[in-house]
């Protein structure tokens, strides 16, 4: 079995999709460092994470039994990690530590001011099909206990010193690493030095720099993508299809092209709320004796003069929105289309190689024929 599992349980939007990307590029130099990330294919861990919340899907059921039986066969250190492992519940914790059998756990949260993660969140959730306004999804989550499902997906997944307790349930309290995500002006290799140092991974060990990260929207594309959800029912595109064509193609073209775009952010008269919040979350970890990587108080909510109500975008701001999104599905299209007649063209000639050398091996064998029979 492995000698030490890390575990990087979460939160989202606080740099995981780097720490992943980073993780999947570089798995060949770390192995040479006995250090294990199971899996394989960039998303295995996102479906293991969902067969262990007993959420599983077709191509998920069993993978988090097959992730562990990996993580048991090797020696030496194994990481794990899967932002959707912050809303595990006791029961699916204490499954993840039979399974996976190691003698020691390091626990690694990432966490981020609440004052980006609400309008992180509500972002998330336009994403994943979400029609409310940004109102309203604040309004939601002052509800307590929350009623919508939006609000109550927001906070299971954003309760980090309850995600904290639970996972460090398997450790001693100084193997429970907060690491604090820095302010937006910071150089983003601040976090990466900082998940590093709490994994305990030599930057050497990682040469390849990530490349993958979130996508985030501007108020007027979030309007856009608002409309797009309003007026395409689920049973027109599946969960599958809006996934590959809205959120993975669409989205992210959208948010390339965008021209200067109006940054999300929280209702300076919400700020009171979120600063309370976060005071309670802070002393409670600082009592926990836990190890702290980076500042606490950069989770301290940062007060914006230049705010903008994301409701109340100009209609010319969200025309050139959805224009764009108009190029970005035709230049899509038409880069689509020629690189199939690429492949076509390649396949055929590939085809006719092949051919071509089965038509000289047939002349060859009857020359030789030929000869043998003169």
């Amino acid at each position: 079995m492995a000698d030490r599992i890390v575990l990087h349980v979460g939160t989202p939007k606080t740099g995981t999709s780097m720490v992943q990307d980073m993780l999947a590029r570089n798995a060949e130099s770390l192995r040479r460092h006995d250090v294990l990330v199971p899996g394989g294919a960039f998303d295995h861990q996102y479906r293991a994470g969902l067969d262990l919340l007993d959420e599983s899907t077709d191509d998920s059921r069993g993978a988090w039994d097959r992730l562990a039986a990996q993580v048991r066969r090797h020696r030496g250190t194994a990481i794990i990690s899967n932002e959707i492992l912050s809303r595990a519940e006791p029961e699916q914790v204490a499954r993840a530590a039979s399974t996976l059998g190691a003698p020691a756990f390091d626990v690694v949260v990432s966490v981020r001011d609440l004052g980006r993660q609400v309008p992180s969140g509500w972002q998330e959730a336009v994403k994943h099909r979400a029609r409310l306004s940004f109102s309203a999804f604040v309004e939601a989550l002052h509800a307590d206990p929350p009623t919508r499902r939006v609000a109550r997906g927001f906070w299971a997944v954003q309760d980090w010193p309850t995600a904290a307790e639970r996972w460090g349930a398997l450790t001693s309290p100084e193997r429970v690493h907060i690491v604090t995500v820095p302010p937006s002006t910071a150089d983003p290799d601040v976090l990466r030095t900082r998940m590093l140092t709490a994994m305990g991974i030599e930057p050497a060990w990682v040469p390849t720099p990530p490349q993958r990260g979130n996508t985030r929207l501007g108020a007027a594309e979030a309007r856009v993508l608002r409309g797009i959800n309003t007026r395409v029912r689920p049973d027109a595109v599946d969960a599958g299809a809006y996934a590959e064509f809205v959120r993975d193609r669409l989205v992210r073209a959208m948010a390339e092209r965008a021209d200067d775009p109006i940054r999300i952010r929280l209702d300076p008269a919400e700020y009171d709320w979120v600063a309370e919040i976060s005071r309670r979350w802070i002393d409670d970890v600082r009592a926990r004796g836990y190890d702290i990587v980076g500042d606490l108080d950069e989770l301290r909510p940062v007060r914006y003069d230049d705010w903008t109500d994301p409701d109340a975008v100009e209609p010319a701001v969200e025309l050139a929105a959805a224009n764009n999104v108009i190029d970005a599905l035709l230049t899509g299209q038409v880069a689509e289309r020629n690189d199939n007649v690429d492949r076509f063209y390649e396949i055929a000639r590939a085809y006719a190689r092949r051919r071509a050398g089965r038509l000289r091996t047939v002349r060859g064998i009857l020359r030789t024929k030929s000869r043998l029979s003169r």
